[in-house]
């Protein structure tokens, strides 16, 4: 799944090519296409490519009237057997708490297969709400809450102009589950905490907009929710020989987690010792938690064994 957009007046139909190749100068392309976008789309673009060799870097590019876009790397999932696959995995990326020097982190690493994004990718707030940070000087757009399809797309609209965001972007591809701050703070569904219905309207024309927005502007196939677009996963099929956690809880045999830490790269963690005390009393085999620092899991699948290393940033800022 390819991601773009396009910014045009709101009459247009923009029709954009694209094109994949082996190598990032075009010489070696290996599938195109080209179709249409419109105001109803917000402008964004999804193309899906099939027919790719497994397990193989890509190099993608956009063209609108003779205009090209950055250059673009991404990776197929593989298929049969293979020795491992490594992912970054991060969530809670709150704008106006801090700089997404974590993504930074992750380009530079170079070596994972695929960035697994666990929800949160975006907050709901007003930028003196959760989160405000005044070391750092990042407004969010638009400044009040979120609520309408509008507020929704100008918010998903400024993440992704986010340099940091974008640069990782481009170098990786991304698997995207949704939490509860792409609607509202603990979104259930009959409402959401950060919900008022009498001052901010229904409930679930919010999560209409919010869903809209999301599947306009984030790299997820929209068609693979069609039976249920409330259900927050899906399926990928990949390698038949890395290996998958398990832990039989009965016979305490297998691997369990041993470490609990928070996967946040700006959102403010739990900062109090009783929480950490209370997970290390239900959880004896747990031989290190921080729910304090930010940052991100490096998780290695292989054969035998499944393992997270935990990589936290001390400060946020630039």
């Amino acid at each position: 799944m390819l991601w773009t957009r396009l910014t045009v007046n709101d009459d247009e139909n923009p029709l954009i090519s694209w094109r994949v190749a082996t190598d990032s100068l075009f010489d070696h392309i290996v599938a195109s296409g080209e179709g249409s976008t419109n105001a109803e789309n917000d402008f964004c673009f999804h193309a899906v490519v099939d027919n790719l060799e497994s397990y193989t870097w890509y190099y993608y590019q956009f063209t609108y009237e003779g205009l090209h876009s950055l250059t673009g790397r991404t990776k197929t999932l593989p298929v049969g057997d293979i020795d491992s696959l490594r992912f970054a995995i991060i969530s809670c990326a709150s704008l106006n708490a801090g700089y997404f020097n974590v993504y930074d982190i992750i380009t530079k690493r170079n070596d994972f297969d695929a960035v697994i994004f666990l929800g949160d990718y975006i907050y709901e707030y007003a930028t003196a709400g959760y989160g405000f940070n005044n070391a750092v000087d990042r407004i969010y757009e638009p400044d009040d809450e979120i609520i309408s399809l509008s507020d929704y797309r100008t918010r998903h609209s400024q993440y992704k102009l986010d340099k940091q965001l974008r640069v990782l972007h481009q170098n990786f591809p991304f698997i995207c589950l949704w939490d509860d701050h792409e609607f509202a703070d603990n979104a259930n569904e009959e409402g959401a905490e950060n919900h008022q219905p009498l001052a901010e309207g229904d409930w679930f024309e919010r999560v209409a907009a919010a869903e809209s927005a999301y599947f306009d502007w984030m790299p997820v196939n929209r068609t693979a929710y069609a039976l249920d677009s409330n259900r927050p996963y899906r399926s990928f099929a990949a390698a038949n020989d890395v290996a998958t956690p398990s832990y039989d809880a009965g016979s305490h045999t297998g691997s369990a987690a041993v470490e609990f830490v928070g996967l946040s790269v700006t959102s403010p963690s739990l900062e109090l010792g009783w929480a950490e005390d209370a997970i290390q009393l239900m959880n004896e085999h747990i031989k290190f938690i921080d729910i304090e620092h930010r940052g991100f899991f490096d998780v290695g699948c292989y054969q035998r064994k499944t393992q997270g290393d935990y990589y936290h940033q001390q400060y946020q800022y630039h």
